[in-house]
């Protein structure tokens, strides 16, 4: 039948499509965005395209990404990670799903030669976490057997992975977009690469933000990234705020021009072609007014035209003549066929077989995606009889399904199906009553948990949501937190927050107490790494309010840890410590000592700013000592670094180099780069201490670096500020390079709440301004930052050390004056003043 035929017109928008992809390999980075509803044909033109790109150059290489409706939005990075995937070796799933060609598999398979060890050297942090190590390990010893080194090198990190006490680390948002980026980047230039992400509207935000932060970075690449989404669905929203993806496109527009393929003004503009093109793709005689009627019928859209034609060959409206050409029928009327497609679709599923109804009505409870063997187990069918039926009776008779490929779970291979178009699954589910829709998410639920027995990580969300719609609170929280849980490692904050506050709800509603004191310490926690202080603290009083109540000790001292490390990064020191020493003596009583290497840390942190450093000197000893016990390398290197930062205000710097030197090699092991740029960071302070300001350029430069790739902008504040202090001491041709790098520091600090760093960026100002003869404002900024209670003590002794510099060259009345109006203003004043807000 004519409506077999996959792909028809489209010539303009293929024209520039290839004219983009031209650009590309002439070595500017390109994106396309192609828009239109279901059904539109987003997806046949970006496949048709693809083909004839692979075929046009030996080297093009293609890799898809798929965004799922059901888990994308709370799955961080789920295309990416698919792309990552392919593009090491990974192409089984796609291939069989037809996502991607044998042609292109091939090339994928070769492109592993370099691939392999490209990630490891770009992007090591990935493994594991985009790419699992095991697979990875198995694929390059099949088609890359002489890289020896790189196999050693992907066992020893998987053997690695998880073996810090208390789970694993968490893994920077920034660090994730640096490596992708440089992996990306570094593979563009082995051969051209088309990425495709298909489904954007159901993209997760962590995704959307990488797509954007790639399409910002890599300027001269062989790359070129095409994305389909549907504009409808991103026009409502998410909850009450705006699509992530209608930012991001505006903002790729603006400075890319125009980048999109709107094919619903294609549809406005082609429809006829469209309707004429599919028509005569098989011999006929159908003339202008037939057209015209089809037309009308279906306003041109692909999916509609191509299911009423299918509807019209089987009812008999239109028929193949003696010579084998289609012509109207005898009783062709166009008011009695269907004017929506709703109601095309309602008589083709009306025509099925009431078995073949019964498999796809459990099959649509699934999803648009659904496995055999869950509806084998539910319809108790054998696999084998149940294969034949979606293969040949509704898979190549009625064209309702498609093989998606095979899963590995274990030992055993899981057979997918998809259906064609995700308009037959919601007509389908929407046509079950909820009571058969609950029983049945309840059945898929426990047949998926038992599928996929010891490898539940795979389809965490999924689990969630069907036992969630079954009405099993508990089983939907336990799930719902474990993906929190790995959002959460992969600093996707925002879906983490989401995980854990639905599972919250579900706890609450379920009145488990314990599932609600450990959700909202994880939520304060997710919310302390968007700088979201006053939720964060909201959320770790509410757990630790629940865990008194309980009498949960290790609940209490948990929540009284995240207190303090809340207060920590706002400055408020004296609200730190005592919680920070309940949490202590809690932990000390429960015998956890996991649980003690983080609370001596930020015990010892409060200590050292405050100056008071014999007292910070033993919690973080006794915590570097648990560590090393406990073989938890972070805590080690976090140890080690504080420690470091004591002996620099104290003036050991032999100690300091001391410790820096078992801290940044562990830090490097271990990819540690917060860590890492501490360690520099301390180099650094101790260089400009001993006044060689070319050392200390250099290690505070290697630190900002890395500060910078990873998003610390806690840590990336401190060091300009440092950096400020350097460009100030060299004279007044470095006094401009000064109050930039100042600026940005307190502009940085002021955006997170770091009151802290806002204050050494202010005595940094204040050291530039006395350079530069403007006596009067660096003390009114001394009697800010001497004054105010976040202060912490290296900064606070450097400010009195240079108001005893200056008190010697200005009159006494005058200098009590200034300090006083220091001392009356605010930080938020003092911004203004220098120019920053």
């Amino acid at each position: 039948a004519m409506t077999e035929q996959i792909f028809v017109a489209r010539q303009e928008e293929l024209d520039r499509l290839q004219g983009m992809l031209g650009q590309a390999l002439g070595g500017e980075t390109q994106v396309c965005f192609v828009s239109g509803d279901a059904g539109a044909g987003k997806t046949s033109l970006v496949q048709e395209f693809t083909r004839r790109a692979e075929e046009a150059d030996p080297n093009l290489v293609v890799a898809v990404g798929t965004c799922n409706a059901q888990t994308g939005g709370g799955d961080p990075y789920l295309p990416w990670r698919e792309i990552l995937a392919q593009l090491t070796g990974d192409i089984e799933g796609k291939l069989a799903q037809k996502q991607i060609t044998e042609r292109n598999a091939g090339r994928l398979k070769e492109l592993l030669r370099v691939s392999g060890a490209t990630l490891m050297e770009f992007g090591p942090d990935l493994v594991g976490t985009f790419v699992p190590g095991a697979s990875l390990i198995g694929k390059i010893a099949t088609y890359t057997a002489e890289q020896v080194g790189i196999t050693d090198r992907l066992k020893k990190k998987d053997a690695d992975k998880g073996s810090v006490a208390g789970g694993p680390t968490e893994l920077d948002q920034a660090k994730i977009f640096q490596q992708y980026t440089s992996v990306l980047g570094e593979l563009s230039k082995q051969q051209p690469i088309v990425i495709v992400l298909d489904d954007l509207q159901w993209a997760d935000a962590p995704s959307i933000n990488l797509l954007f932060h790639l399409v910002r970075q890599l300027e001269h690449t062989h790359l070129f990234i095409l994305g389909a989404y549907r504009p409808d669905d991103v026009a409502l929203g998410r909850g009450d705020d705006r699509h992530p993806l209608e930012q991001v496109l505006n903002e790729i527009k603006r400075y890319k021009g125009d980048i999109e393929i709107d094919l619903a003004e294609a549809r406005d503009r082609e429809g006829q072609a469209f309707v004429d093109a599919l028509l005569d793709s098989e011999p006929n005689a159908l003339g202008p007014a037939f057209r015209e009627g089809l037309l009308s019928h279906t306003g041109g859209h692909p999916l509609f035209t191509v299911e009423l034609l299918a509807n019209m060959q089987e009812r008999g409206d239109v028929v193949r003549d003696e010579q084998g050409c289609w012509v109207e029928g005898p009783d062709l009327d166009w008011e009695t066929l269907p004017a929506r497609v709703e109601g095309v679709i309602e008589e083709r599923i009306g025509r099925l077989e009431e078995d073949l109804r019964e498999i796809l009505n459990v099959a649509s409870v699934e999803g648009l995606t659904f496995t055999t063997q869950v509806v084998s187990r539910l319809q108790d069918i054998p696999e084998r009889q149940l294969l034949k039926s979606l293969s040949r009776e509704l898979e190549k008779r009625h064209h309702l399904v498609e093989e998606s490929g095979e899963v590995k779970v274990g030992r055993q291979m899981l057979t997918r199906y998809r259906f064609m178009n995700t308009v037959f699954q919601q007509y389908l589910y929407n046509e079950l009553s909820n009571g058969e829709r609950r029983l049945l998410h309840g059945e898929i639920a426990e047949a998926l948990e038992e599928l996929y027995t010891g490898h539940t990580d795979m389809i965490m969300l999924l689990l969630a949501l069907h036992f969630e719609q079954a009405g099993d609170t508990e089983k939907a929280a336990q799930y719902l937190t474990q993906a929190g849980e790995r959002a959460f490692r992969v600093s996707a904050y925002e879906e983490a927050c989401s995980d854990f506050e639905r599972a919250l709800t579900l706890a609450e509603e379920d009145g488990n107490g314990p599932w609600q004191i450990a959700l909202n310490r994880q939520i304060g926690f997710a919310h302390l790494g968007l700088s979201e202080f006053d939720i964060a603290g909201q959320k770790m009083e509410r757990s630790l309010q629940l865990a008194r109540t309980a009498g949960d000790k290790a609940g209490s001292a948990a929540a009284l840890n995240g207190l303090g490390r809340i207060n920590i990064e706002q400055g408020a020191y004296a609200d730190a410590r005592p919680r920070l020493e309940e949490s202590l003596s809690i932990a000390r009583q429960t015998g956890d000592k996991a649980g003690l290497v983080p609370i001596l840390k930020n015990l010892g942190i409060v200590n050292v700013w405050l100056g008071q450093y014999e007292e910070a000197k033993g919690p973080l000893e006794e915590s570097l000592a648990l560590a090393q016990e406990l073989g938890d390398k972070p805590g080690m290197a976090s140890a080690l670094n504080h420690l470091g930062h004591i002996a620099v205000d104290q003036g050991d710097y032999p100690e300091v180099k001391r410790r820096m030197e078992q801290s940044l090699p562990l830090a490097r092991e271990i990819g540690d780069r917060s860590s890492e740029a501490v360690a520099l960071f301390n180099l650094g302070m101790v260089a400009t201490r001993e006044r060689d300001y070319t050392g200390a350029n250099d290690w505070l430069q290697q630190s900002l670096r890395i500060a910078r790739a990873v998003g610390n902008k806690w840590l990336t504040a401190g060091i300009l500020s440092q950096l400020g202090l350097v460009a100030s001491s060299l004279g007044p041709d470095n006094f401009n390079v000064a109050e930039s790098y100042l600026r940005e520091a307190l502009d940085k600090a002021m955006e997170i709440g770091a009151q802290p760093v806002a204050l050494f960026a202010l005595f940094g100002v204040a050291r530039l301004r006395a350079a530069q003869g403007r006596t009067e404002e660096a003390l009114e900024l001394l009697g800010l930052v001497l004054n105010h209670p976040a202060n912490i003590s290296g900064t606070r002794e450097l400010a009195e050390q240079l108001l005893e510099d200056l008190q010697a060259s200005v009159h006494a009345p005058t200098l009590a004056a200034a300090l006083e109006r220091g001392k009356g203003s605010t930080i938020e004043a003092a911004a203004r003043n220098v120019g920053v807000v």
